[in-house]
This record gives structure tokens, sequence and C-alpha cells, in this order.
């Protein structure tokens, strides 16, 4: 068996950042937008991170150059089944993919919260029905958004409950606290959808507040990142007391500069303590690589092996807010 094909669990993972890059280089030639299309290379360097950047923030500027290719419902059905029959090549199960209404429809006048969620799930359910892997959908609320704004995509998530299993914030953590939102989170988990919150990403003096915080405030099961834990051995306990579960990326962590390089990223201090956590992407289509690389990484720098990548695979799948009975039949 190769890490190719060896069964897999993923928990984190972008959808609206998961395109390929031949299909946002087709839209973009048919949009006409502003991008080197002619030639693949100068098209890669100019929407794809394949290198360290300066920070998370400067990132996530990066991302609103392919949010301008999800301009229609038809774009958004192709990027949702596409980003299914990516999962299924790389040998994935079970997969948790997340959206943010409000990122998708930013700057597109001619679409709304129900056409893209319409969208998504056809592509999601299309793909379902040809490849072998179940999928369930997380949705997101921006950090960053106004509360007006967090209020409105939490309400429609709720409207639409039936079609998540939980719920997410995400986007800029060092500018934007997430207290804020207490009151949001309060009633989502009310309505019964699960909590996965995005912290400890960046390494910044409030890294190991914003987990608390994110726990104690929101009511998070699962952490996005956390990976600013390892850092303190009280953190590390604090996890392993709460049973939090981390859904680790390392690849983007290094992207993002939360980590100054692969060899000094914690997952492996974090394994050995016995920590909850999986082996995630995040934004596989902007960053250009796939689950299978993270795994390749892992073994290279940390002598992962089947019996690591089985464990971390167990742990997602406990940890997934995926139906068991229905993640059961695939696992």
């Amino acid at each position: 068996m190769t890490l190719k094909t060896f069964p897999k669990v993923e928990l984190h993972r972008h959808m609206d950042c998961s395109l390929r890059v031949e299909t946002v280089r087709e839209i973009s030639r048919t949009l006409k937008l502003d991008l080197p299309t002619d030639n693949l290379e100068d098209f890669k360097n100019a929407v794809l991170i394949r290198e360290p950047m300066k920070d998370l923030k400067t990132v996530l500027e990066k991302f609103l150059v392919t949010q301008k290719v999800l301009s229609s419902p038809e774009i958004i059905e192709r990027m949702a089944y596409e980003a299914v029959e990516d999962a299924f090549n790389d040998s994935i199960k079970i997969i948790e993919m997340r959206y943010s209404p409000s990122f998708i429809r930013s700057g597109h006048e001619n679409l709304n919260f129900d056409l893209i969620h319409k969208s998504i799930m056809t592509g999601i359910q299309n793909a379902s029905e040809e490849f072998d892997i179940t999928v369930g959908l997380l949705g997101i609320i921006g950090r960053n958004d106004p509360l007006a704004l967090a209020t409105e995509v939490s309400e429609f998530i709720i409207e639409n409950k039936r079609d998540f299993v939980g719920v997410d914030l995400a986007d800029n953590e060092v500018d934007f606290d997430c207290k804020k939102f207490s009151q949001i989170f309060e009633k989502l988990k009310s309505e019964g959808l699960r909590t996965t919150i995005h912290a400890g990403e960046p390494n910044y003096p409030g890294a190991i507040q914003s987990v608390k915080d994110a726990v104690e405030v929101l009511g998070a099961e699962r952490i996005g990142h956390g990976i600013q834990v390892a850092t303190s051995d009280k953190a590390i306990q604090y996890i392993l007391d709460k049973k939090i579960h981390l859904e680790i990326c390392p690849t983007s962590n290094y992207i993002t500069q939360s980590v100054p390089s692969i060899q000094e990223h914690p997952i492996k201090k974090l394994y050995d303590a016995g920590v909850s956590l999986s082996i995630n992407t995040d934004d596989p289509g902007i960053f250009d690589y796939d689950l299978t690389h993270e795994y390749e990484v892992l073994k290279n720098t940390f002598g992962f092996g089947p019996s690591e990548f089985n464990r971390c695979n167990q742990m997602a799948y406990e940890a997934s807010f995926i139906d068991e009975r229905l993640k059961a039949r695939f696992w």
C-alpha cells in the first residue's frame, strides 16, 4: 500500500479554497479576469501560494484572487463536485469540508446564501452518488465580519441545519477576538450544531488564550490548528483535560509562518503527548498539494508510518461530527 492509497480521514478542508488550478484558469478566461491565463506557470504564480508568506493575514488576502471566480451557481456546484472527487482520488473515505457563505457572496451581487448553498449541496450529492466517500459540511462565520453579518450567516446555518454537521469561526485571529460571537454560538449549539473554532494558529502572545476562549466562551469541541498550545506544557495539559481535538495542517502552518519551518512543527510533540489530533490540508487548491503530500511530509520529517497514520485517522474518525451510523459504513 502506498501513501496515496492509504485510507484517510480529513476534518479541516476549506471547500471554497479547494478549487483546481485548471478550473480557476478556465473560468478566469471565460470571465476575462485580469490574470495571466496564457502561460500556465505565470498563472500558477498569480493564484497559488506555494512558498511561505509574511503571515496569516497576507495569505488570507491572496485568497481573494480565486474568490472572484466563484461567480455563479454553476461554478460553485462544479467546485463542490470536484472537491469531493479530488478527495476520493486521494483515498479519503470520510471528509468534513467547510465553506463561508459571506466569503463566497462577497462581490457577487447575483448570489445569495440560498443559491450558494443549493449549488454546494447539489455538487456534493452528485459526487457522493458517484464516489465511495462520505462528506460532512461545516458552515463558517468570519471573525472579521460585522456582528450583523455574522448573525445573518448563523441564522442561515440554523435554517439549513439538516445539511450541516457543525459550525466554525475562521479568519484573522490576531485582530478579531472570538468572544464577541458568544451569543451567536450559544444559539448555534442550542440548535444542536457541533462546534470547531480556528484558534491558536499564528504565533502571537494571545494564541493560547485564544484557544481557551474558543473552548470556554464558544464551546469548541475541536480546534482548527491550535498548534501554539505546544509552546506550553500547561496548555497541552489543558487540551488533554478538556479532551479537545486539534485539526492540524502542517504545510499550511509553514506557509502562513505560524511555524518557521516544517522541521519545527510541533505535531510530533503533540502526538507524543497523547493529544487527539488529525492531519489535514486546510486549503489544498490554493496551496497546491493534497493530503498524501501531508503524509509524505510527516513521514520524511518525523518518521511517521502506518501506525502513526492509523492512530491519527482513528482519532479523526472519533472526533468527526458526521453521524456515527453513516461514517461507520465507510471506515
